[in-house]
């Protein structure tokens, strides 16, 4: 585990709904704090997406890795909306630490246990996408993620802005004791604190200084909660022990000279500690930096995606004027990977990764470090392959079962001295753990990949024979081409030519796609529905030999299913046509044959021959030919002493290998030499 005291920054943004930058309209309480100075209560009413919001991706991540001025924390996920912006945010930055380190901060059923990327799994289910989606780790909800008590939505929520008693309060109910999820302690939605369904409060002390872990807030008359230290209580319930927390405006806001500055900012990026953000009445996430014009990358909680802000600049006419921070000790559970207890997650495929094991522990199997990974899927899947190929050393493979049983092995089945297990398949909703580790002691970087053959053009799964058939399901793989449907490759390479080959889709249970791409992975034919109602079909397809063709099979539009796959055709064998003039003569001991050049019809075109094969026999059967040789030009010589019969008999072909056939033009007259 890396030694090092994690700080949350929450990043206070107000949203001003009437594009009025004033911080003013906010404030709902002015009371003197703890060191004798203004302390005033901010709120942060929400943050709802705009009806008129269009998701969409805003910045591509990769390609900001490149610079060096940028600074970006991998595997931060993003929610959508939930039960209010602040609770959302908090939710986010938990799901980061429970990833990495800090594995009891979610602990329910979805995912194993560990906090999936995005809250798409709970929104799907309930419609909630851009309006009040569902996220268990900042708003419990009875009905979602295995829940069957009634939890935070349903003991406090109403509707967005809803100023009137909550329904525990209403209907004479024991609310729920805080427990699971951000929005309780931080007291999001709750009329007790004065807050209305999507608000949450947070206090600073208004000349820029730090204000700590402030509780004085619940003994006023009516009480209320502050949003920071409310989710500083979240992560000590959690069992993880907080050492700072503080609210604090940025420095050079409204002038005050004592703030958060942005190299504070870039201090907690740069220690892999993401960042909660908020503006005038919308809170979001902060996770990384451009330090040549002081741009945010943030998670807006209204999407998916990755987005950006000026420090201290503006938002959607949301005015940025405040951050929060919060301090954890270091976790005792260790390096993520180094345990069964804290596992690398993987949730979908393909998925790749590399470390070195010697930044690990041994916890199982040989004297070698071993690295652990945790898989949980929502699909059977079926053939997966886990490859170490590529990897620096002597690498080994193990799969567990979620009782840490081990189910399968393997030593060198891939690349040398590498490990590879096939044909594997995972039960839906199933943990399974994979552990990388060394044959006996050895250690070092591994490259680790785990498919399924087919997900993309490099592991297309080969067609070894026509006629061919198969079948599977497309919601097990990922959208690589074409259009919004998932994918499956297939790679067909013949050792001959074929002609009216079909390639059908029919019997498949979803609107299907067929798409064929050369070796260069261009398209070269396509269909939608040449087939049975809406199936796929293409008919008279020729294919040249020793020619790599992929087929990729699809949906249209965004239709997934399951796939019936057919291929049937012809080795194309054409219609034999005579060498003209073929003349074949005797002189002082040598056989010399030439015939008129040669021009083969094929599909319509006239090609020339590649290369002709000469044939000789001691009988006109066809049977006895035997090759003498081949001649690029239409000419060739051959000493009599290597044919010790007479006669002697000889047949021309002309050969044309590359194109979608072999054509054979012949002659098969005989010449009865005089030796």
């Amino acid at each position: 585990m890396k030694n090092f005291i994690l700080s949350i920054l929450f990043i206070l943004i107000s949203y001003n709904i009437y594009a009025e930058s004033s911080l003013e309209k906010y404030i709902v309480d002015r009371k003197v704090g703890p060191n004798g100075s203004e302390v005033i209560g901010i709120n942060v009413p929400g943050g709802r997406p705009p009806k008129d919001y269009v998701r969409k991706e805003i910045v591509d991540i990769e390609s900001l890795k490149t610079s060096r001025n940028v600074v970006i924390i991998d595997d931060v996920p993003a929610f959508d909306w939930s039960y209010g912006c602040s609770a959302t945010s908090a939710a986010i930055i938990a799901a980061y630490y429970d990833r990495n380190g800090y594995p009891n901060i979610y602990t329910g059923p979805t995912n194993g246990g560990i906090m999936p990327l995005n809250n798409s799994i709970w929104n799907e289910s309930s419609g909630g996408e851009g309006g009040d989606g569902e996220c268990p780790l900042s708003a419990t909800h009875q009905g979602f993620d295995g829940r069957v008590t009634r939890g935070h939505v349903d003991n406090y929520w109403i509707e967005f802005g809803s100023t009137a008693q909550d329904p525990y309060i209403s209907n004479g109910w024991t609310p729920h004791a805080n427990a699971d999820c951000t929005g309780d302690f931080m007291g999001t939605n709750q009329s007790y604190w004065s807050n209305t369904d999507g608000s949450t409060r947070f206090y600073t002390y208004n000349n820029g200084a730090a204000l700590h872990s402030f509780s004085q807030c619940e003994g006023y008359n009516p009480p209320h909660k502050d949003g920071g230290y409310g989710f500083e209580q979240f992560m000590e319930s959690r069992g993880y022990n907080v050492t700072v927390s503080y609210n604090q405006k940025i420095m050079g806001f409204e002038g005050n000279t004592q703030g958060f500055t942005f190299a504070q900012y870039m201090a907690e990026i740069d220690a892999n500690r993401p960042v909660m953000i908020h503006v005038t009445g919308h809170t979001m996430v902060g996770f990384g930096y451009d330090s040549s014009n002081q741009t945010m990358y943030i998670k807006n909680t209204w999407d998916y995606s990755t987005h950006t802000m000026t420090w201290g600049g503006s938002y959607s006419d949301m005015t940025h004027y405040s951050v929060s921070v919060i301090n954890l000790s270091p976790s005792d559970v260790g390096l993520t990977g180094d345990s069964f207890d804290n596992p690398i997650a993987i949730n979908s495929l393909p998925y790749s990764d590399s470390q070195n094991t010697n930044n690990f522990t041994n916890t199982v199997g040989n004297t070698s470090k071993d690295v652990i990974y945790q898989l949980f899927f929502t699909n059977d899947l079926n053939n997966v392959t886990i490859s170490t190929n590529g990897s620096s050393y002597d690498t080994y493979l193990r799969v567990f079962n979620s009782s840490q049983n081990q189910i399968n092995f393997n030593d060198d089945g891939g690349e040398g001295n590498n490990a590879e297990l096939t044909n594997l398949s995972f039960s839906a909703n199933t943990i399974y753990y994979v552990c990388i580790e060394g044959y006996s002691s050895n250690n070092g970087q591994y490259l680790l990949a785990i498919y399924l053959p087919g997900d993309n053009f490099e592991t297309a799964i080969p067609i070894p024979s026509i006629p061919f058939n198969a079948s599977g399901n497309t919601n097990n793989f990922t959208n690589t081409v074409g259009n919004a449907s998932k994918d499956v490759f297939y790679k067909l390479n013949m050792p001959n030519p074929y002609n009216n080959v079909t390639i059908s889709l029919n019997g498949s249970d979803y609107d299907s796609y067929l798409r064929i791409y050369d070796g260069n992975q261009i398209q070269i034919l396509f269909n939608d529905d040449g087939g049975v109602g809406t199936n796929a079909e293409l008919t008279g397809v020729s294919l040249e030999a020793n020619t790599d063709y992929y087929i990729c099979i699809e949906g249209f539009s965004t239709n997934n299913g399951n796939y019936v796959f057919n291929i049937t055709g012809n080795i194309f064998v054409p219609t034999p046509q005579a060498v003209e003039n073929l003349e074949i003569i005797y002189v002082d001991g040598w056989i010399m044959l030439a015939w008129d050049d040669v021009t083969l019809d094929i599909n319509n075109n006239a090609l020339n021959p590649d290369y002709y094969n000469i044939y000789v026999a001691d009988t006109e059967n066809e049977a006895s030919y035997i090759i003498a040789g081949t001649s690029a030009d239409n000419d060739f010589s051959i000493s009599a002493e290597e044919f010790p019969f007479n006669p002697v008999f000889f047949k021309v072909t002309a050969v044309k290998e590359a194109a979608r056939a072999i054509l054979i033009n012949s002659d098969e007259t005989g010449l009865k030499h005089p030796k």
